[in-house]
């Protein structure tokens, strides 16, 4: 479709601006919840998707944006691992690599100063931390 100009006269005589096409949320994602991005299953065009995993995983990136009907990354994983414990007298994450440990990978415990660990190191398996 185009605007045309005969004798002064554009036909048709408007047009409007369309925001870009939608996304849909990624499909087939295992370990991801039943709704995959926090916004929804479908995301407007220039917005963003936050992935969801299950418990004892987590997404493979923080955010999916949706640009003209694709989402960029297309999809995500989630990553089976554990989460830092809560410990008392231990700061927030209680591991040194952070507050989320990938399955098979270990945790380097830490206390406040003043305070000495039990254990130096905690395994990730495969059934949690």
């Amino acid at each position: 479709d185009r605007l045309e100009c005969v004798d002064g006269v554009l036909t048709p005589n408007s047009f409007r601006c369309d925001s870009g096409k939608p996304c849909n949320s990624p499909e087939g994602v295992e370990n991801a919840l039943s709704r995959p991005c926090e916004e929804g299953y479908q995301l407007d065009h220039n917005s963003t998707c936050t992935p969801q995993c299950q418990t004892s995983y987590t997404p493979s990136v923080t955010s999916l944006r949706c640009w003209h009907g694709s989402l960029s990354p297309a999809t995500f994983e989630c990553i089976p691992g554990c989460f830092a414990p809560t410990i008392p007298f231990a700061p927030r994450p209680s591991c040194e690599e952070g507050s989320f440990v990938p399955q098979g990978q270990k945790c380097t415990t830490r206390c406040m100063p003043g305070y000495s660990q039990s254990f130096k190191f905690l395994q990730c398996s495969r059934h949690g931390a």
